[in-house]
């Protein structure tokens, strides 16, 4: 299983590398069942969430527990290395350091605790769809590169879980963790067997905050659009600041569109503020189609029913864009 671990980058687990012979390398209690191994994460902070790489930051601590009864009698502090350990890895981190010395505490009766800090960012997939107005999970993985769930078995230690009462982060606003035990399933592409190792999962739920996206995105947005309509008050005979005006407004919103890539992933589907924007574009397309008709009416001779037009779009825009944010913001 380790050799098959390295191919996919995972041989680095976070409780040390591999461990010396005897018995370190054997399960205590082997023949008694899986072993259990409590597991508890505490979060510190997070620092910010990058929506374009998928991944946040963190500052968080992992303490991982279990009883071995070959260490009862011998209290103290050991290297990692010297015992047997539930080899773990953090699964989604792109990128994390451990802070604190590769060392377990072992107690009179055989209790081992391994405490280790960890500061870095973990990979969490995001579903864009709804941004800007999206919830994310934003998780902490562990597995077990070397054991099965009939030879580890992860519980959660509630009673040392948690996290700290206020985060850095200001765009998000994260609620409590959520733990999950599981397996996670590896195959080869030179064999049809699937095999399990025992996972641990601790999930934030972060919802973002709206209010940055308000005055930063969709204000300058209405006052884009509400620009556009000043046609309707220029008299059709006026051909070029109609025109002029039109044009300009709807080159600056493709402009401003283009700046939203910078803040989103390369995804292959649009999110609600894509069709936000998306809708008020056409709308200004359509603006624009009318000051063409009105100018082209009153070049006619056909002043009157130019003035008409303009004055039917007075009210007949404002109420289309009226119709699209009320969908954006319910």
């Amino acid at each position: 299983m380790i050799a098959f671990a390295a191919t996919l980058g995972l041989a680095a687990p976070a409780l040390g590398s591999q461990p010396r012979q005897g018995s370190a390398t054997q399960r205590p209690d082997a023949d008694a069942g899986p072993t259990e191994v409590a597991v508890a994460v505490y979060v510190i902070d997070i620092e910010a969430v990058d929506n374009a790489k998928q991944q946040y930051s963190a500052d968080f601590v992992v303490d991982l527990i279990w009883s071995d009864l070959r260490l009862a009698g011998a209290p103290g502090r050991r290297s990692v290395h010297e015992v047997w350990h539930p080899q773990v890895i953090l699964f989604n981190q792109r990128g994390v350091s451990a802070l604190l010395p590769e060392m377990v505490e072992v107690d009179l009766d055989g209790r081992v605790r391994y405490l280790q800090r960890y500061y870095g960012s973990l990979a969490s997939p995001f579903d864009l769809r709804d941004f800007p107005f999206d919830t994310q999970a934003l998780p902490i993985t562990l597995v077990s590169i070397v054991y099965g769930p009939e030879e580890v078995r992860f519980v959660f230690a509630s009673e040392l879980s948690g996290r700290a009462n206020r985060f850095s982060i200001a765009e998000w606003r994260v609620g409590a963790g959520e733990a999950d035990t599981g397996t996670y399933a590896v195959s080869s592409t030179h064999s049809t067997e699937v095999e399990y190792l025992s996972r641990f999962d601790y999930v934030f739920e972060a919802e973002r905050s709206r209010s940055y996206y308000v005055w930063k995105v969709v204000g300058p947005l209405v006052i884009i659009v509400l620009m556009s309509w000043a046609v309707f008050w220029v008299d059709p005979k006026h051909v070029g600041p109609q025109l002029g005006m039109s044009a300009t407004s709807i080159l600056t919103l493709v402009a401003f569109l283009l700046s939203l890539g910078s803040i989103l992933p390369p995804i292959s589907y649009l999110t609600r503020l894509d069709h936000f924007v998306y809708a008020s574009l056409a709308l200004q397309f359509l603006a624009f189609a009318e000051a063409l008709a009105s100018t082209y009416l009153a070049s006619k001779d056909n002043h009157p029913l130019a003035l008409r037009l303009d004055g039917v779009s007075r009210f007949l825009f404002p109420a289309g864009f009226l119709a699209i944010n009320l969908w954006f913001w319910t």
